[in-house]
């Protein structure tokens, strides 16, 4: 899952909020000096990479993007995911998403200090540009696509995939809305593990 996702998954906790952001920045190596709750962060965004990695819906998803983008597929349908996950957003919170969206821009900016350098460096556009609300809009998910193809070595075209995701839009949508909810139950009781963690 792309960074709305992540965020939204870690059920308004600041520090595992942070750690689920920064998790695909940062080495195994180099985090355990960060605070537990963000070290929990980063677990738990591997966790949650696992399940919707193997989940037969999100495979239906990067199978059907293949032929175009071959192993760049799925971080493709991370970002298509985000964008339903935006467009359905009053079916998994009480919580408006600008709420939210402002809410996560609070936490990050408070917790700066641990966050790699590149992120350092582009949390100012994020937050002024509104990068997490505008997933739901056609310009969002395009940058975000763009913004996969600046950091690829190897494929400059990425923003194309929109063109994928307009053309089957309703079978993305179909997969997403089947998938998520079953991400959401595996993420309660992954935050339950970590509760027990936190209290032993």
């Amino acid at each position: 899952m792309n960074y709305l996702a992540h965020l939204f998954l870690s059920q308004h906790h600041e520090g595992i909020m942070v750690g689920n952001f920064i998790a695909d920045f940062v080495r195994k190596t180099t985090w355990q000096h960060l605070p537990l709750p963000i070290q929990q962060g980063i677990k738990l965004h591997h966790e949650i990479d696992a399940f919707t990695d193997t989940h037969p819906r999100v495979r239906q998803s990067v199978q059907r993007l293949r032929p175009n983008f071959q192993k760049y597929s799925p971080v493709i349908v991370d970002v298509f995911y985000d964008h339903f996950l935006s467009v359905h957003w009053s079916k998994y919170s009480t919580q408006s998403l600008h709420d939210f969206c402002q809410e996560v821009y609070v936490v990050l900016e408070k917790y700066t200090e641990f966050l790699p350098i590149v992120m350092q460096e582009y949390l100012p556009e994020m937050i002024a540009r509104n990068w997490l609300f505008y997933y739901k809009e056609d310009y969002g998910v395009k940058r975000a696509l763009q913004n996969l193809s600046r950091r690829s070595a190897h494929r400059k075209d990425l923003e194309n995939a929109l063109q994928d995701l307009n053309k089957d839009y309703a079978l993305y949508e179909a997969d997403f809305l089947e998938f998520f909810p079953e991400l959401l139950a595996q993420c309660n009781e992954l935050h339950k593990q970590l509760s027990v963690t936190n209290k032993q």
